[in-house]
């Protein structure tokens, strides 16, 4: 497996009391996503994104709770 440089999530939309939708500009020449939620400063794999999608859609969220959110 090899990376590609990322810029980040350039925006949270969508957003209600339990979900939300990550979005970001493609890499180049990624073949997919993985999406983690951060907890305790240790990722949890949340979903994979194939490429050219640029958005994952994250359920299950506690309302009031705050959350740390990943991609590589």
């Amino acid at each position: 497996m090899s990376t590609v440089p990322f810029g980040g999530v350039s925006t949270i939309t969508d957003i209600t009391g339990t979900s939300m939708q990550l979005n970001w500009t493609s890499a180049g020449q990624a073949v997919s996503y993985s999406v983690y939620e951060v907890i305790g400063g240790s990722p949890i794999f949340i979903s994979n994104v194939m490429a050219p999608t640029s958005f994952s859609v994250v359920t299950g969220l506690t309302p009031g709770q705050a959350y740390k959110i990943g991609r590589a």
